[in-house]
């Protein structure tokens, strides 16, 4: 057995100990929108066949997102603010749609590197430095969920999928 079916192998049996009910309480906990967690339900569904095995992708896929999420809440609060605050000045009469892409790209990194700064306890740090180690972890985060989902894509090149 090659390495990257192994780890493939290991992601998910790590997914499927995990029921779907106890995914969505856990979104619900996070303070996901029950319409949110709703569409995400089609995607913890998702499978593929690699060898004699149906993999669970969906699952892997989204069990790594919320534990960014959940090892991450200040960013993403941080984040959410920023995003409300850029979409409130865009609704401001005749100047809105002009300083509203300019707040995004103050308001959206500033919430990032408070939320960072909350989440590290490096509130003493300056926000340049949190908003580079934010995007720093997020990336990480991303090529961790790509890699469990490019493993599928590996072992079908190795000729086990079907």
């Amino acid at each position: 057995m090659k390495r990257s079916q192994f780890e493939l192998l290991l992601l998910d049996a790590e997914a499927r100990r995990t029921s779907a009910h106890t995914f969505y309480d856990r979104l619900l906990e996070l303070g996901t929108p029950p319409e949110i967690v709703y569409r995400l339900a089609s995607l913890w569904r998702f499978t593929r066949r690699v060898g004699q095995r149906l993999i669970a992708v969906g699952k892997i896929i989204l069990l790594k997102i919320v534990e960014f999420l959940a090892q991450h809440p200040g960013l993403c609060i941080g984040a959410a603010i920023g995003v409300v605050l850029t979409v409130l000045a865009a609704h401001i009469p005749f100047i809105g749609p002009i300083i509203s892409p300019i707040a995004g790209m103050i308001l959206i990194p500033f919430g990032v590197g408070v939320g960072h700064a909350i989440d590290t306890g490096r509130i003493e740090d300056s926000l340049l430095t949190n908003v580079i180690r934010a995007v720093k972890e997020f990336f990480a985060a991303v090529v961790d969920a790509l890699r469990a989902a490019f493993l599928l894509v590996v072992a079908s090149e190795d000729g086990v999928a079907s």
